[in-house]
């Protein structure tokens, strides 16, 4: 991660400059399937010490000439003490499931071939707090007259329209199944 520099106030954060590529502009998928491992290291790091992200994805992870893997935008992170109380608890619990979420969605992109089960069943089921965050998401979009574009599901687009159907896995088959049938269920 990128050295913390200065505090100007209470509110910002200066880090060191790090020259990288945003995970969203590799070109190559190899070295981006070398760099998972690392990133899924530096996220389990910070849940062991109380630290959740809360905001992970393609254009929040940085990897420089070296493959080293910097992870950037800190806005939405937090830091729990290990003697949570219930409430902190459940908060902890809520946003270690979306960094772990997010985690499972860079490597369906770049490295599919390393989720487990585990990971295709956090694609599938989001935690209560995301699902509060994308129907507060939804009536404004509608609201404001915008068809709401769900992410997952544009994902799986991607995924169903580059392998077809009788190339699933179990695991993969498990997944859109239990996809179409939370779309319903949504619709």
């Amino acid at each position: 991660m990128p050295r913390a520099i200065a505090r100007p106030d209470a509110d910002a954060l200066v880090i060191e400059y790090v020259r990288g590529t945003p995970l969203l502009e590799m070109q190559s998928r190899r070295p981006v399937g070398e760099a998972i491992g690392r990133i899924e290291e530096l996220v389990a790091t910070l849940h062991a010490r109380g630290v959740i992200h809360g905001d992970l994805h393609q254009e929040n992870v940085l990897i420089d000439e070296d493959g080293n893997v910097f992870l950037l935008d800190w806005a939405t992170a937090h830091v729990f003490s290990s003697r949570r109380r219930a409430l902190e608890k459940w908060v902890f619990d809520e946003y270690r499931a979306l960094d772990l979420r997010a985690v499972a969605k860079i490597k369906i992109f770049f490295a599919r071939e390393r989720m487990t089960p585990d990971e295709y069943n956090r694609l599938a089921d989001s935690s209560r707090a995301y699902r509060l965050v994308k129907r507060v998401r939804r009536a404004g979009d509608a609201l404001r007259g915008k068809k709401s574009h769900d992410r997952l599901e544009r994902a799986m687009y991607k995924f169903r329209v580059e392998r077809a159907e009788d190339e699933l896995s179990p695991d993969e088959e498990a997944l859109r199944q239990k996809f179409q049938r939370k779309k319903l269920k949504d619709d």
